[in-house]
């Protein structure tokens, strides 16, 4: 049986990644008692937390722990906005329109497959040897060139021997260009997808995977035109979580402390999530107000302050250096006071909703702000 793996990538509730493969193939049997195991599994858990939630109703909470998945499922901009209104969500905070040309984009790096290919060891040799001289061939499309008018990409085949140590291009399996449309007028981004085949440059028996990938790939581009990818949906929650003045509990993400008062935005996010399916959910687990969990919270917050003013440190002596060299503008410098005045107002806010102080990172606030209000001087 014949099989296109999309290549993806996996974003997992902390933050990491990780690659997989979806196969468009038939679900056995087995894959479905599978999945309906992980689904009670889920559901099982889901219960239980939910009974956690309820029996800490009673209990003074010091915030959530906000973790969350997200999945590609099959949710326009526009149900996204109407969903936003119902809940009382702030619209400011909805992803950017759809573009074909970041459709475009997201199909042709997400788009391969690998398959074996005949050996060409003689039939006469030992069966070792015919092992070691098996070959797999993989089509990738790799991008070429991008300018005001296209972007092109090319179909590769790799083929690479079970060793290892060989390998072979063939470019130029099939030209795939995006189009922009020029028209005036026409929406940011428009164009279209083309392919021109070249499959003379590789053996017939091939012919029918290049089409089949080059048809996933067409299906890819336009359903991307049209849905809110998973990644899209994960950057948009990621953002509103953190303009709540989320703490990120973990240094990668995905976890976060949000204060209690938050408590109707997170209602109306979870409810948010678990209308996209696919798996796609968002859990809120309530942290008693106790010593343990606050000091926890506490020294999240001091390590994630301790990176943002280095980090703004770094970027006040480069923007130094560019003033001495008459190279910036006054609008970079703004921005940088725009960072320095939410870090202030986040050090405020946590440090008031946790009755911490900023005493070791005090004298580094200060700093900053004398150094972003003597640049914006120099820049008038």
């Amino acid at each position: 049986m014949l099989t296109i793996r999309i290549y993806y990538t996996i974003v997992n509730t902390d933050g990491s990644t990780g690659s997989g493969e979806a196969a468009r193939k038939g679900t056995t049997v087995s894959e479905q008692a599978v999945t309906g195991q992980a689904e009670s599994a889920d559901e099982a858990a889901t219960d239980v937390l939910a009974g956690y939630v309820t029996a800490m109703e009673a209990v003074p909470l010091l915030g959530y722990l906000v973790l969350y998945s997200v999945f590609d499922g099959s949710v326009t901009p526009w149900d996204l906005e109407l969903w936003f209104e119902e809940l009382g969500l702030n619209k400011d905070l909805l992803p950017a329109r759809l573009r074909a040309d970041g459709a475009f984009e997201v199909a042709t790096s997400n788009t391969k497959t690998s398959y074996p290919l005949p050996s060409r060891t003689p039939a006469g040799e030992p069966a070792g040897r015919r092992r070691s001289a098996e070959r797999t061939a993989t089509l990738m499309i790799r991008p070429v060139r991008r300018d005001d008018d296209a972007i092109v990409c090319h179909l590769v085949r790799e083929v690479r021997d079970s060793g290892r140590t060989r390998l072979a291009y063939t470019d130029q399996v099939a030209v795939i260009t995006f189009a922009r449309d020029r028209r005036p007028g026409a929406a940011p981004g428009a164009g279209t997808l083309n392919v021109t085949h070249h499959m003379d440059s590789i053996p017939q028996r091939e012919h029918e995977t290049v089409l089949l990938l080059l048809g996933t790939l067409r299906e890819q581009f336009e359903r991307n035109c049209r849905f809110l990818t998973g990644d899209k949906i994960r950057g948009m929650l990621r953002a509103y979580i953190e303009s709540l003045m989320a703490i990120r509990v973990r240094p990668t993400g995905g976890v976060y402390f949000v204060h209690s008062q938050q408590a109707p935005v997170l209602e109306s996010l979870r409810v948010l999530i678990g209308r996209f399916g696919a798996g796609s959910s968002l859990y809120r687990v309530p942290l008693p107000d106790q010593d343990e969990m606050r000091e926890m919270v506490i020294e999240a917050w001091r390590s994630e302050q301790r990176a943002a003013l280095q980090k703004l440190s770094v970027e006040i002596a480069e923007v130094q250096a560019a003033v001495k060299g008459g190279t910036v503008r006054a609008a970079t410098v703004q921005r940088l006071y725009e960072k320095f005045r939410q870090l202030q107002e986040q050090a405020g806010e946590h440090g008031r909703q946790l009755g911490a102080d900023l005493d070791e990172m005090g004298a580094a606030m200060d700093l900053a702000g004398t150094q972003v209000v003597a640049l914006l001087t120099q820049v008038g």
